[in-house]
């Protein structure tokens, strides 16, 4: 790959919509299914014929195989990443009354459980150089109600979990459980060691656009805490410890067999570490093709910080976001804003019980942040398309730049 290549940014972003038909989608599997559709079907067809739809030996097999992946001593398969989370703060006791500390910047889903179970979440800025929770904020966001913090790995790079683990220490806070939120981030490496392996908890998401995805949903949580994990795993299984032998309130979150299959398929065929190199791949195509452009602020994260950019997401400067990315449409090119609004903003917490801090890094990455195509075993013809697409449509709305 030339950066020469640049030279043709020089025009106007509807000069690319003749060969729109060539630029790649948002978000695809179908290069994916090229190259493990063969194995995957072979798999559900004989899971299929066996007939053991849910809690099949697929489900344990995959729990041993993620967990030592990770490093951990336990892996408790569920539903969706959600109920990761939930199931995590009910193991916790989080209840009413309780304060849980959580990124501004980042989906719903991160605070929808402890927020069902009536706690309190309490909303903390993050950096803009990582899109992770600010670390030197936490201190001044606990209380005596404080129970955890969840702290998001934001589109695939790892949060500064000892940073905070070292807060909660020499505050004298360690009763606080601090929880990872790897939706983002499994497989992620900081200092050689995995996401879902720094914090107490971790929970991931297995949505079929999460890095490690099913073809349906599920979820996964993580702990080398036996009696937790011997406790989150009733409480997914409607709190039974025999049949109709229920113990504690529970909820119903399984992972079907077939999908554990389909997930146990991409790790024992080693597809999983090349779709994470493909997405690297891609991230180091845009930053030789699009790092001299001003405009532009890209991911760069430290070298001891694996990313896995589940998402890739850039910075728009000097120019409007939503005005670059009208271009872009123009031009036949998808992009995506992932979020457009924090959390502390968000209608529901207009009535819902929230603590809301200042968190004005946020609200100004909401108004900035573009996220580019980004997919498993997308092509290197692929991703250039995109940067050049992206270098014209900046070349015709800032022609000096």
């Amino acid at each position: 790959v030339s950066k020469d290549s640049m030279s043709l940014s020089k025009g106007t972003a509807s000069q690319e919509k003749q060969d729109s038909q060539k630029l790649p989608p948002m978000f695809t599997l179908s290069s994916e299914w090229n190259e493990i559709g063969r194995e995957v079907s072979v798999t559900t067809e004989r899971i299929l014929q066996e007939g053991n739809y849910v809690l099949g030996p697929e489900v344990g097999e995959l729990e041993s195989v993620l967990a030592g992946y990770v490093g951990v001593e336990h892996c408790i398969a569920v539903g969706s990443g959600t109920d990761a989370l939930q199931i995590a703060m009910m193991a916790l006791d989080v209840t009413r009354g309780d304060e849980v500390i959580v990124p501004s910047f980042t989906c719903m889903a991160t605070v929808e459980g402890l927020c069902i179970l009536g706690a309190t979440p309490v909303f903390v800025d993050v950096t803009a150089d990582t899109f992770n929770i600010n670390v030197n904020l936490i201190k001044d966001a606990i209380t005596s109600k404080t129970k955890a913090i969840i702290a998001v790995s934001v589109y695939g790079l790892i949060a500064d979990l000892d940073g905070i683990e070292g807060l909660l220490k020499s505050s004298n806070r360690q009763d606080v459980t601090l929880i990872e939120d790897a939706s983002h981030s499994f497989g992620a490496k900081k200092n050689g060691k995995r996401s879902c392996n720094f914090s107490k908890i971790a929970c991931t998401s297995f949505y079929p656009m999460k890095p490690l995805g099913c073809y349906g949903d599920g979820g996964a949580i993580f702990t080398s805490d036996t009696n937790l994990a011997t406790k989150m795993r009733i409480i997914s299984r409607h709190g039974m410890v025999g049949r109709y032998e229920h113990v504690m309130l529970g909820m119903n979150s399984k992972l079907d067999t077939i999908q554990a299959g389909i997930l146990l398929t991409k790790m024992k065929s080693n597809h999983y570490e090349k779709s994470l190199q493909s997405r690297k791949d891609v991230a180091a195509i845009y930053e030789k093709y699009l790092s001299d452009q001003t405009v532009l602020t890209l991911p760069s994260p430290p070298s001891y910080n694996d990313h896995i950019y589940a998402v890739y997401t850039v910075i728009v400067n000097k120019i409007s976001r939503d005005t670059l990315r009208d271009e872009l449409e123009r031009a036949g090119l998808e992009t995506r804003i992932q979020w457009p609004k924090p959390l502390h903003l968000q209608d529901m917490f207009n009535y819902l019980p929230c603590v809301k801090k200042p968190c004005p890094i946020s609200e100004e990455l909401c108004k900035n942040i573009l996220s580019l195509p980004i997919f498993p075993f997308m092509t290197e013809s692929e991703a250039k398309s995109v940067a050049i697409t992206v270098g014209h449509a900046i070349s015709a709305l800032m022609p000096d730049c």
